[in-house]
């Protein structure tokens, strides 16, 4: 079963609440999202996935949300930090208020460009990034929705009320992260996974396969979390208990996901 079939429409919410017509999907919501009709989506936007059996599900703005830096070389911040400062010199002590968020005016103009040259602001992603985003979107549903509590319907009414007022599921940034992480598009057909050798925490026997979504050893290796990164499975690696022996085993992503393949 395609669990994308129990979605029935989606709804885009900007500041001003520009887009209260349903959406017929996820590309959609984030076009409209991207649009000017939109007012500060960068600060207010959301993106909620309806089903037909009334629940609902927000996506998280990470899908759809970027930081970028203010600045896009020290140059240009420098020339920021300057100007500010010759303009609060020349003109009224209000204007101290000005950039505060980027730099405080009362460090040294060393400190101060450092200071907003690490400034990020956020933004909708670019439209040339919606192609990646929907799969990657559609692959996080499909899981999403599998975790819903089973919901029973009698009837699907055609009138849905897409209100802000229906009951909204969300996941914990946890959640979100390891599912990230799982569903990461590359072009390489392997992932690594962490197992450990010794009897699971000591209370399951047989090898361990580390499912970081439920924070929890499985004796199935398809409820591990496959990691893209090398360097972050190293990272994970090193804060587990030495005691497990924990080691990263590199295994083809398709044996994972669908459940293809032999235990390791």
């Amino acid at each position: 079963m395609d669990y994308l079939e129990k979605i029935l429409a989606f709804k885009a919410i900007d500041m001003r609440h520009h887009f209260p017509e349903p959406l017929n999907n996820f590309r959609d919501a984030l076009e409209a999202l991207q649009s000017d009709r939109a007012y500060l989506p960068e600060m207010s936007g959301e993106i909620i996935c309806y089903l037909k059996n009334g629940q609902s599900i927000s996506i998280p703005e990470q899908f759809f949300l970027v930081q970028v830096p203010h600045f896009e070389t020290k140059e240009k911040a420098e020339e920021w930090v300057l100007e500010r400062h010759k303009r609060i010199k020349n003109g009224s002590s209000s204007i101290r208020l000005e950039g505060m968020l980027l730099a405080d005016y009362d460090q040294p103009i060393i400190d101060q460009v450092n200071e907003a040259f690490a400034g990020e602001e956020t933004e909708v992603i670019n439209s040339s990034e919606n192609d990646r985003v929907c799969k990657e979107v559609d692959l996080w549903l499909r899981v999403a929705i599998t975790a819903l509590p089973l919901v029973e319907v009698n009837h699907i009414s055609s009138n849905l009320d897409l209100s802000t007022d229906v009951p909204e599921i969300k996941l914990s940034d946890d959640d979100i992260d390891a599912f990230r992480m799982m569903f990461a598009q590359t072009s390489d057909p392997y992932r690594w996974i962490i197992i450990s050798n010794v009897d699971i925490a000591r209370a399951i026997p047989g090898i361990g396969y580390l499912d970081l979504v439920n924070d929890q050893w499985s004796q199935s290796i398809h409820n591990a979390t496959p990691i893209k990164d090398l360097k972050i499975a190293n990272t994970i690696l090193e804060t587990l208990d030495a005691e497990l022996e924990p080691c990263i085993k590199k295994v083809l992503y398709s044996h994972l996901i669908h459940g293809e393949g032999p235990e390791v």
